[in-house]
């Protein structure tokens, strides 16, 4: 099994950058390429809430598309859509998401999209 990944957050430290997908950021790395079989973790490193919550899509959308349902810590695997966090308070760490099947899935943050963003490219 492949090692496991943990993805910073943080809206105060990561800035933006340019991906084929759209502005990506907030998110460290906000843009990454997993092997499958990576485990990923998301860490809250502000002392505000965010999530990491699925998008659907290869592009993301103007408006934020992320429903509050997202509030609530849902799915196991990047593949699984609507997946998310759930709030991350100060601190938090995510559930562990598998990364079993290649494709692209793009994230964001509930509260601070489209500056929080980014994408899991899982090969």
């Amino acid at each position: 099994m492949a090692a496991g990944l943990t993805v910073g957050v943080s809206l105060l430290s990561y800035g933006q950058s340019n991906s084929r997908f759209g502005t990506v950021g907030g998110y460290n790395p906000a843009l990454v390429v997993v092997a499958v079989g990576t485990t990923i973790q998301f860490h809250n490193q502000d002392s505000f809430d965010h999530t990491a919550t699925d998008i659907p899509g290869s592009a993301f959308p103007q408006g934020n598309p992320i429903p509050s349902s997202a509030l609530v810590q849902s799915g196991t695997d990047v593949a699984q859509s609507g997946w998310s966090s759930g709030t991350l308070t100060a601190g938090a760490y995510s559930q562990v998401l598998h990364a079993s099947t290649p494709g692209t899935y793009l994230f964001g943050c509930f509260y601070h999209y489209p500056t929080m963003r980014g994408a899991i490219i899982v090969e």
